[in-house]
């Protein structure tokens, strides 16, 4: 008789350090075509959380002779990898459900394998972080707003700004607006064990 495994369930919990990654430095090579003064490194942030991912799936096999057919299907529930003041086109941070499912075939050393799969996320709505009036004075939801203050602190991102030094970015709200995000997932593959 063939042994094979028939059959399989698991759950994953998975953890992915975003926060550590959620700010990039950019070398510009190059000068102001106005001042001649060399360009500024930027830095883009992205007010990145830690991610945690909940993950179940499962596959059944069925022989065929000398083959075997096998059906997997499975979810994922992903926390959001940022805030949704911090939501922007460049890399999607929303919360997300993923399903997917899929067939393979393995005969004789070989496997085909096809799939499938949708995720999706709630959509998004960022208002518009508008600059203080006069010293002193902050907008809800707009920490850090304004060129004399530490732009750590900030709630949203900024532009890129080679002009300017770190320390005196000016905050603008180029990201506010509704953040809409799906995809539509296809696979093929072949695999031969030797």
């Amino acid at each position: 008789s063939k042994e094979s495994e028939l059959a399989d369930l698991e759950f994953d919990v998975v953890w992915e350090d975003w926060s550590n990654a959620s700010t990039f430095e950019v070398f510009v090579d190059g000068r102001s075509g106005l001042t001649g003064l060399p360009l500024q490194p930027v830095y883009l942030r992205h007010g990145f959380n830690d991610v945690f991912s909940f993950r179940l799936g499962g596959s059944y096999g069925v022989l065929l002779g000398d083959a075997t057919l096998r059906f997997r299907a499975g979810g994922a529930y992903d926390t959001a990898a940022a805030p949704e003041s911090w939501s922007r086109i460049d890399i999607d941070g929303a919360p997300r459900w993923t399903f997917g499912g899929g067939l393979a075939l393995e005969i004789s050393g070989w496997r085909f394998d096809l799939g499938g799969g949708v995720s999706r996320s709630a959509e998004r709505t960022v208002d518009q972080c508008k600059a203080p009036d006069g010293p002193g004075e902050t907008s809800p939801g707009c920490a850090g707003t304004g060129a004399d203050t530490d732009v750590d602190q900030r709630t949203s991102p900024d532009p890129a700004q080679p002009l300017n030094s770190q320390d005196v970015q000016i905050q603008s709200p180029y990201n506010a607006g509704v953040y809409r995000m799906s995809y539509t997932l296809i696979s093929f593959g072949v695999g031969y064990a030797f």
